[in-house]
């Protein structure tokens, strides 16, 4: 039996997996995040301008960002933390929603707790359109502190409307008998929201579409602006097909971003490359789909993050260990590698690139910039060798790449402190520069200007 906090155990084993060089089988945390509009732009390297910490004396992790009409920025993601630390509510059960909404300098302004007595997993957020946000992720608890539905199966998506301040409006449960992992959202042009990740369950509780096979299938759920489901669509093949990041489209339909191991079966149209492959679905408003296509070695190849490009087409980031095959043009760097592929509006590749050092790169994060090129942001453990151009923090570090419209690296950075640094989320700032934000076990050294409030806390970093 499948169960969310079994999920998130899996999760952080597996990563410790892929950093002794292994192959890896994770969910992005981000999972999948907001991609913010690209408002900003930089030909030149930028430099810190501030580093933030907060959690309690527990875990705490941050899987998404928005950033907010006042300057400020909402974090997101969830804690198993008590009142301490900078963390101002009790826990609710084994794991939380936490957000933290903090002012243009990092202060925090205010911070606000979500769950039930069970585990309440944060993956992702946007804003609304009256100046609140949608929150949205896996939820195994039933009918119990501030969550206002019964448990549909194993796990459910899970989706609260908070206003500006951060009070709960409603929220929503979504699922059918088994595991259903909510990890991507969309605010839509009618004041709706797409929700998708992938699902283990049948044609059960409000999932209206059977499994195609495997362990999970790509699920995504349309809703209203008051959360009540308009529609729900299952895609996959016979093996696992899951679902990490989707992005609204100007067509006003929406493209599906995540990880293949199905062949050409079920409603999958493309062949199997290797180990695992990038799966993009490009469906209409009424979720049908119109293509999908497949890209990968015969390695591993894992996608994490889509977004939209200026001509109408799609830039595709994740992270590879694949060589020069399948179709994928450039050589492994050693390890895994950040990797992105840029498709035209019909899902034809236009371009892919590679990037990384002698060890691992995980990619999580990618935003447009007005210059028409794009922000990676991700976690690197190599040292300075490939296309990163500096030494190791120590451990695991934040990594950022800015590309131009080509995928040519313009620059890349480095920030971290002397133990493991997740980055998971990027955004645009108004100034033209980006905040980072993940999550750290490191204490006060290197870039990292406070001290650990416990295991693992959320960490932001502001750059220009």
């Amino acid at each position: 039996m499948k169960s969310v906090y079994l999920l998130n155990c899996l999760k952080q084993f597996t990563l410790l997996v892929c950093l002794m060089g292994l192959l890896v089988y994770c969910k992005n945390g981000s999972p999948v995040d907001t991609i913010q509009p690209p408002t900003g732009s930089s030909s030149a390297t930028p430099t810190k301008v501030w580093d933030k910490t907060f959690g309690g004396t527990s875990t705490n992790y941050l899987y998404a960002m928005v950033a907010t009409s006042d300057g400020g920025f909402l974090l997101g993601g969830y804690s198993n933390s008590g009142q301490d630390g900078n963390k101002s509510d009790p826990n609710r059960g084994r794991e939380d929603f936490w957000v933290v909404k903090i002012d243009g300098s990092g202060n925090k302004v205010w911070d606000k707790t979500f769950g039930g007595s069970r585990s309440d997993l944060l993956y992702t957020m946007v804003g609304t359109s009256d100046g609140g946000f949608l929150l949205g992720g896996s939820s195994d608890s039933g009918q119990d502190g501030n969550k206002s539905d019964p448990n549909r199966g194993e796990g459910d998506f899970w989706v609260v409307k908070i206003d500006g301040s951060g009070n709960k409006v409603w929220d929503k449960t979504f699922g059918g008998s088994f595991g259903d992992y909510l990890t991507s959202v969309a605010a839509t042009s009618d004041g709706g929201f797409l929700l998708g990740g992938y699902s283990g369950s049948g044609q059960t509780g409000n999932k209206s579409d059977p499994s195609r096979g495997g362990d999970y299938d790509y699920w995504v759920v349309k809703i209203n602006g008051s959360g009540n489901k308009v529609w729900d669509k299952t895609f996959g093949g016979t093996n696992t097909d899951q679902l990490y990041s989707v992005a609204a489209t100007s067509d006003g339909g929406f493209l599906l971003g995540g990880s293949s191991l199905s062949d050409q079966d079920g409603n999958k149209s493309d062949l199997y490359r290797g180990s695992r492959d990038y799966w993009a679905v490009k469906v209409d408003g009424s979720g049908n789909k119109v293509w999908d296509k497949t890209f990968g070695g015969r390695d591993y190849d894992h996608l994490t993050s889509v977004v939209t490009t200026s001509d109408g087409g799609f830039l595709l980031g994740g992270y590879s260990n694949s060589g020069q095959d399948g179709n994928k043009s450039d050589p492994n760097r050693g390890g895994l590698d950040y990797w992105v592929v840029k498709v035209d509006k019909n899902g034809t590749k236009v371009w892919d690139k590679t990037f990384g050092g002698s060890d691992s790169e995980y990619l999580y994060a990618v935003v447009g910039t007005s210059d028409g090129g794009f922000l990676l942001g991700g976690m690197s453990t190599s040292y300075q060798s490939g296309n990163k151009s500096e030494p190791s923090k120590g451990g695991g570090d934040y990594w950022v790449v800015k590309v131009d419209g080509n995928g040519g690296k313009v620059w890349d950075k480095t920030f971290g402190s002397t133990n493991n640094d997740y980055l998971r989320s990027v955004v645009v700032t108004s100034d033209g520069g980006f905040l980072l934000g993940g999550d750290t076990i490191s204490g006060k050294a290197g870039d990292k200007s406070d001290p650990s409030r416990g295991n693992n806390d959320m960490w932001v970093v502001r750059i220009r």
